[in-house]
């Protein structure tokens, strides 16, 4: 290892406004190329958001079956729900599917919106 970074996170609740502090350590081969590696520092986190977001808010843990076609399929059924979430730029997605869940007509007019239908 050539390189440890250090990165410290915070940040607040917007509905508590409890705050928290993070401190991380990444090793890399890496030496000067620090850009490039805050990119992938970045990149990693965004695919823990999604995660977090197909685990908590999809509830995808809790949803399995035996057959693995329709775990698949689940899969992809997940990955366009959290696309169209991205793309309509809400604070809280989950608020934002029951709100699709409760009005129908609301979700076809997001999805025209969106140029998806």
């Amino acid at each position: 290892m050539r390189t440890v970074i250090k990165v410290i996170r915070q940040r607040e609740e917007l509905k508590t406004g409890k705050k928290s502090r993070e401190e991380s350590y990444y090793l890399t081969n890496e030496v000067g190329n620090y850009e490039e590696i805050c990119v992938a520092i970045r990149h990693h986190w965004q695919v823990e958001t999604a995660n977090h977001i197909r685990d908590v808010t999809l509830k995808e843990d809790k949803m399995r079956s035996k057959k693995k076609t329709l775990n698949r399929i689940m899969a992809e059924v997940r990955t366009l729900a959290t696309a169209i979430l991205n793309k309509t730029n809400c604070q809280n997605k989950k608020a934002q599917l029951e709100n699709f869940s409760d009005d129908f007509d609301g979700l076809i007019i997001t999805l025209k919106n969106l140029n998806f239908l």
